[in-house]
């Protein structure tokens, strides 16, 4: 088992299970570091668990499989997924993935398999993933009744509360993950071929437009969307007014 502290929840790692989990109060990292609170963190995983149940329900999306999302014997809530076997689009690069004898390059970052990858995440969400969410819809945003915008428009907006906007037109929200980066897609390490799309918690159903094309930014280009208050804006007004 592998736990990895991340200071305001935690990861443990099994061989057959990742499971996202709150600290308990006055819980430390295991390196002695005090833990902090992290914002709506049983909503988060109780959402993230309906959405991977909406989604393997309703498409043909490869996501994890939830276990289970409840409260362990001390209170802490904890969703226990499939753990899958794979290494995100982001990782990529930092190694060339070709057999030994067929590499592109003799070490270090490995362009052409980043190129490779990129290519074959924007044909799998765009052909498959978006299109299959955007069949799912709702006059209301949210999931459940609870409200998680993706990370920028959260950090950018640190409201308590997110209420669920309703429209007066049908089906006038679709579902979005809203976090559709590299890191949170799965790819297999030799083929290179999406197996996977991981990271639920802030899906929902929003304007389709807050689905940002995430996946074909670098890090450097993910951060900048973090930075853009002028479209943080929009978005904002999108989900509120």
């Amino acid at each position: 088992m592998n736990i990895i502290d991340l200071g305001n929840k935690k990861y443990i790692l099994t061989e057959e299970h990742f499971i996202k989990s709150e600290y308990y109060p006055g819980e430390l990292q295991m390196n002695g570091q005090p833990t902090y609170p992290w914002k709506w963190s049983s909503h988060r995983l109780q959402n993230e668990a309906a959405a991977l149940e909406l989604v393997r329900k309703y498409t043909s999306i490869p996501v994890p499989l939830a276990h289970s999302c409840q409260r362990d014997e001390r209170g802490a809530m904890r969703l226990v997924l499939q753990r899958i076997n794979g290494i995100t689009a982001s990782e990529v690069a930092d190694q060339c993935r070709k057999p030994q004898g067929r590499s592109h390059v003799d070490g270090g970052r490995c362009s052409e398999c980043e190129e490779i990858v990129a290519e074959k995440v924007n044909t799998f969400i765009e052909g498959t993933v978006i299109p299959e969410l955007q069949r799912l819809t709702s006059s209301r945003i949210g999931l459940n009744d609870f409200v998680l915008p993706s990370p920028r428009i959260e950090q950018y907006d640190c409201r308590d509360i997110w209420a669920p906007k309703q429209s007066s037109v049908p089906d006038n929200y679709v579902l979005c993950h809203g976090e559709l980066s590299r890191t949170n897609i799965m790819v297999n390490p030799i083929t290179l071929d999406v197996i996977c799309i991981v990271d639920w918690e802030t899906a929902g159903y929003f304007p389709a437009e807050l689905e940002r094309p995430l996946w074909k930014l670098n890090y450097a280009e993910y951060m900048q969307t973090f930075e853009d208050t002028a479209q943080l804006d929009r978005e904002v007004a999108l989900i509120t007014e």
